[in-house]
């Protein structure tokens, strides 16, 4: 977990008097806790304030634990996402692997053998990046078939097909 200690002195006079603050991010939530106190369980959750919370978070559903991507053959694909993104495997057995990208992985399936294979026409998600005409030319030169990037005023945005003809989007915003 990262932490970052700030000087925020008229709220820590308010919380302990010491002018520092601990502040962590867990499941889409930043808290922000007296330093010191953090240890003391029933004290520190007394003094503890909410940040900020992204969305509808509850404590129940915390978090996308992984997005799925069938594809016809296992072993081709994730040399082909290993080759042109670069991803590591966070692990894999016969049938699935499963790639670090960020705290969400992208799970490659293997298409059940015997049924028709349908790529996905359209988006189920996206990756994030902070340059779309370095991801699009990169793409490019691994020769992907690629769109061209849309602007929609604060995104930019654009998809490609993976190995297997699935869509798959790439935004960029501010």
């Amino acid at each position: 977990m990262d932490t970052v200690h700030i000087a925020f002195p008229a709220l820590t006079r308010w919380l302990d008097g010491s002018g520092r603050l601990f502040l962590f991010f867990r499941y889409s939530v930043i808290y922000i806790i007296p330093i010191g106190i953090q240890d003391h369980d029933d004290e520190w959750k007394k003094r503890t304030i909410l940040l900020w919370r992204w969305g509808n978070i509850s404590s129940l559903f915390q978090r996308v634990d992984t997005v799925f991507c069938y594809v016809q053959d296992l072993e081709q694909a994730k040399r082909w996402y290993q080759d042109v993104f670069g991803f590591s495997i966070r692990f894999e057995n016969d049938d699935i692997c499963s790639l670090n990208i960020s705290e969400t992985p992208l799970t490659l399936i293997q298409s059940p053998p015997g049924e028709p294979f349908q790529p996905a026409r359209r988006a189920f998600f996206n990756f994030y990046v902070s340059d779309t005409e370095m991801a699009r030319n990169h793409l490019l030169k691994h020769n992907v078939i690629v769109s061209e990037i849309f602007d929609d005023k604060d995104v930019k945005w654009m998809w490609f097909q993976d190995l297997d003809g699935n869509r798959i989007e790439i935004c960029c915003f501010s």
